[in-house]
């Protein structure tokens, strides 16, 4: 699961500077849960029509499936010719000519992702076998057959989309065990830097203390008040450890920090 949760992390990244050239606009792209299931099961989320292809990748058994939601297309498609339309598209059975041009444009996006976030285990040949738009008789894998799906999500214009990889575990395990010896150090950089960012710290100011002794500990009782000086700097604590220096301050009514 780590070394799926790397790959992933890379194709975020690299999806999310293919979609700025592409829009224009900085795009949010966020792996969603992993989920194992039948696809038959699978197939049954999705809408009409859905962009549901099929990818053989060389020397490795299986196929890969790509499939890019209704809603992403659409989304896409109103901010690619700057339409500002949040409401459904109407029911219907098939893609409209530019809806078509742009899913080649975003599988071509997702496929260049994902070649590049493999390099680091191998470099596999991608080559579209077959695209179909209807899920009740997609024929990407066997009905009964259990499948990883990995869904990637788009914040687009506000609007959350996804596009999914399936890909058995057959095909899984045959990529992971070429694994190289190393990631590019940048890469590890710009993974590291995003778990950096998403991690929660205690901040706390600590002011003076004050010593007390026992008779003056039992002599306390409600309202009783306890003199300690006013430090001209606090001194500011990261997950329990001394990093900074502050002053105490006040913002709409509550005690701040002033960093120094």
């Amino acid at each position: 699961a780590e070394r799926i949760n790397q790959i992933d992390e890379r194709i975020q990244i690299t999806l999310a500077n293919a979609m700025l050239g592409i829009l224009q606009k900085n795009i949010v792209v966020m792996r969603g849960i992993l989920r194992i299931e039948k696809f038959e099961n699978y197939c049954e989320t999705l809408s009409i029509p859905s962009s549901i292809n099929a990818f053989s990748l060389s020397g490795l058994p299986g196929k890969m499936g790509l499939v890019l939601e209704n809603a992403l297309v659409n989304d896409t498609v109103n901010l690619y010719f700057g339409g500002v339309n949040k409401s459904n598209p109407m029911p219907k059975k098939e893609f409209t000519l530019i809806e078509t041009r742009i899913i080649s444009i975003l599988i071509k996006a997702i496929i260049d992702s994902v070649r590049e976030a493999w390099k680091a285990f191998a470099e596999y040949e991608l080559k579209q076998e077959d695209s179909e738009t209807n899920p009740a008789s997609a024929k990407l894998f066997r009905p009964v057959e259990v499948v990883l799906v990995r869904p990637f999500k788009l914040e687009i214009n506000g609007s959350v989309s996804e596009f999914h990889i399936l890909m058995p575990g057959s095909m899984i395990e045959a990529i992971l065990s070429g694994k190289k010896d190393s990631i590019p150090e940048a890469t590890r950089a710009l993974i590291a830097r995003k778990r950096t960012l998403a991690y929660e710290l205690d901040i706390a100011g600590l002011f003076r203390h004050a010593e007390l002794s026992i008779d003056e500990i039992f002599s306390l009782e409600v309202g009783s008040v306890i003199p300690v000086g006013s430090p001209d700097d606090l001194e500011v604590r990261l997950n329990d450890a001394p990093k900074l220096k502050a002053r105490l301050g006040e913002i709409n009514n509550k005690y701040a920090l002033l960093v120094r």
